[in-house]
């Protein structure tokens, strides 16, 4: 579904990604873990069009979108849910969802799509006059993840979904990423909470210094003595 070949991501003269190549298949969960700086962002940012690799190429459903901007990209169905929310705080719950689906199929499903996300949330239909500035971290992480949804995604990407979050929550919107994919989304996740993510994930891999340097099963890298001792601290 998602295939990248060789990428080269720059900050200016700064090289970030190196030679970055990863392959996503349908209905998989695949999680990308390393240390902070190490590029898991910038990837996801390179995919989404945010960022233009300056060598490689990136593939999506077959066609290249190396080139294409982030507006394009989602409308192809390859959508991010950013780090630390990124909500219009002075906006409703309800507007901040309805934002998502903007352009082209997605707004002519929108009821249907808000009524799912209630029905994956809950507590968001409650609030839903509510502004999302006044919501706990928690619920504006509900929000941050229905606004991907109501963009009708085939591929939604994560970064950093519990940051911030008490256990509790992070329970809860875990549980939430697997039934979206259970539902036939397929999910590419950047996660800090290395059990979490490799525990419902198929597949991983592990980012230092922009470059990937251990790759496999989920099963084999919650094994592996090297996960295990810098990412779980067992």
């Amino acid at each position: 579904m998602l295939k990248i070949e060789h990428i080269d991501v720059f900050y200016g003269e700064i090289q970030i990604l190196s030679d970055i190549s990863l392959q996503i298949h349908q209905r998989e969960i695949v999680t990308v873990i390393g240390a902070n700086s190490a590029g898991k962002s910038t990837l996801l940012k390179s995919i989404a069009g945010i960022i233009k690799p300056k060598k490689g190429r990136i593939e999506f459903q077959g066609k290249d979108i190396t080139g294409a901007n982030d507006h394009e990209i989602v409308e192809r169905g390859l959508v991010r849910v950013p780090e630390g929310r990124k909500l219009f705080c002075s906006m409703t719950v309800l507007e901040n969802l309805e934002l998502g689906a903007l352009k082209g199929n997605a707004r002519a499903k929108r009821k249907e799509s808000i009524e799912m996300v209630f029905e994956l949330f809950p507590k968001l239909k409650d609030r839903k006059k509510q502004l999302a500035g006044t919501l706990s971290g928690g619920e504006q992480q509900m929000v941050a993840i229905g606004r991907g949804l109501m963009s009708l995604p085939k591929l939604l990407m994560f970064d950093e979904p519990s940051l911030g979050l008490a256990p509790l929550v992070v329970k809860e919107v875990f549980e939430a990423i697997k039934r979206i994919n259970e539902s036939g989304t397929t999910i590419l996740l950047v996660e800090q909470n290395v059990n979490y993510a490799l525990t419902c994930s198929a597949r991983g891999l592990v980012l230092e210094r922009g470059k990937v340097v251990l790759e496999g099963t989920a099963e084999s890298l919650l094994d592996d003595d090297r996960v295990r001792k810098a990412y779980m601290g067992i």
